[in-house]
């Protein structure tokens, strides 16, 4: 699945969730964070596509996705991302408050 094709399907499931995607230009790379109660995932939308794919995967390895149907190839690849090499780089786990990753 090409860059773009799977950018979009992350997308899809950002928006099954409940979470408004954002694009913006700026000095970080992306994230979900909550702002007041609404959540929110701030993503640059300068980077590469592959960065962005990489972003969205392991924001979403971090949530629960159990209860939406997800492509079998997409779902693969957000499992992917929660390899433990993944951890430590600003994300939350699912029973930590959502951060922002900056640059």
């Amino acid at each position: 699945m090409k860059d773009s094709e799977l950018l979009a399907q992350l997308e899809g499931v950002i928006r099954q969730l409940g979470i408004e995607l954002v694009w913006d230009d700026g000095e970080f790379r992306g994230g979900i964070c909550r702002v007041e109660d609404k959540q929110l995932f701030l993503m640059n939308r300068v980077l590469p596509g592959s960065q962005k794919v990489e972003i969205l995967c392991r924001e979403l390895s971090c949530l629960d996705l159990s209860q939406i149907f997800i492509l079998p190839r997409v779902r693969q690849r957000i499992e992917q991302a929660r390899s433990p090499n993944n951890r430590g780089r600003g994300l939350q786990r699912k029973d930590e408050e959502p951060v922002l990753t900056k640059i």
